[in-house]
């Protein structure tokens, strides 16, 4: 099997997911014993040691203050336009007005490690602005992206208090989008100035250790402040313009946090959909976080072109880092 038809195949399987809705493995589990209530804590970063690496990656995509600061300079247009136009896009960026994380599956293996299936729902409005018929205007398009990850936990007591018993182990990469999916990303790379490359195909298979010295090959990567690093994606698409791929990093006020991929090759059809592979070097910034992510957005073309306020199509992967040891 080619490399078009396993991308197609995902893209596919993809969409067949979303045409499926809630199955039952994202029915939240009823939290009925204290680990599990320990479990939903950690997921929920209501644990000040993990905090950072179940919520950081919200403090990435949320543009916000940053988005609202941009417009400042622009005059407000009128907040209705024709569905048959395009718009002419100058400026976008993703409002995150509603959070929600729970555990949709527990699997143990012989008490000693569990493995919480995590799923995170952001709802909000994805804001467009730009010119139709030389006018300008702005259209809001109302989103829900639903995200999920592992946790690993190991048992390491058996005592009374739940929280003392397990340790977070290890973390996947954080996945998923919209309902709607005309895009896949199928790898993320980042590449440090040692030549020291995390590549992965399948986020979640992509383990990594909290702390070093563990069984699994990867550790959660150390990015210093100021490191320069390259993130590379590698996208499916069917839209046959190219996409929006964004790089958002976790900031340490509300300035500019995103950059724009830049699309470096291209390959495939309008019929077997299109390979691009986006690439973008950033020095890890400062923040006062102890784990942060690097979360690459990758948006079709049509999302910030369409007037349609249902023409929204994006997915999601996220890889946490460590800021600190």
């Amino acid at each position: 099997m080619n490399y078009f038809t396993r991308a197609f195949a995902m893209l596919v399987l993809a969409a067949s997911f979303a045409i499926i809705g809630c199955s039952s493995k994202n029915t939240p589990v009823v939290v009925s014993s204290p680990d599990q209530a320990y479990f939903a804590d950690v997921a929920n970063g209501n644990e000040a040691s993990t905090k950072d690496i179940a919520t950081s990656d919200q403090s990435a995509m949320q543009d916000g203050q940053m988005y609202d600061a941009a417009m400042q300079s622009i005059p407000k247009g009128i907040q209705s336009v024709a569905d048959d136009h395009d718009m002419h896009p100058v400026r976008w960026g993703r409002y995150i007005s509603g959070t929600n994380r729970v555990i949709t599956k527990i699997d143990m293996e012989d008490d000693s490690v569990a493995i919480v299936h995590v799923q995170v729902t952001y709802s909000g409005t994805y804001v467009v602005f730009g010119m139709v018929n030389n006018m300008p205007d702005t259209i809001h398009k109302p989103f829900t992206e639903v995200l999920h990850r592992l946790f690993r936990f190991v048992r390491i007591a058996n005592k009374e208090e739940a929280r003392l018993n397990w340790r977070l182990d290890a973390v996947s990469i954080l996945n998923g989008g919209t309902s709607t999916t005309k895009i896949i990303i199928t790898q993320m790379q980042v590449l440090q100035p040692t030549g020291q490359l995390f590549a992965a195909t399948d986020p979640d298979a992509y383990f990594m250790h909290i702390s070093k010295g563990g069984w699994f090959m990867h550790d959660l990567p150390l990015l210093g402040i100021n490191l320069q690093v390259v993130v590379t994606a590698t996208v499916h698409s069917m839209d046959r313009d190219s996409d929006v791929v964004t790089l958002h990093y976790v900031p340490k006020g509300e300035g500019l946090h995103r950059a724009k991929m830049n699309m470096i090759s291209q390959s495939g059809d309008s019929v077997r959909g299109f390979v691009r592979v986006y690439s973008r070097a950033i020095n890890i910034p400062a923040n006062d976080k102890k784990f942060s992510h690097l979360v690459v957005t990758a948006t079709t073309h049509e999302s910030v072109t369409s007037t349609t306020t249902t023409d929204f199509s994006s997915v999601t992967w996220g890889l946490p880092y460590k800021s600190s040891e």
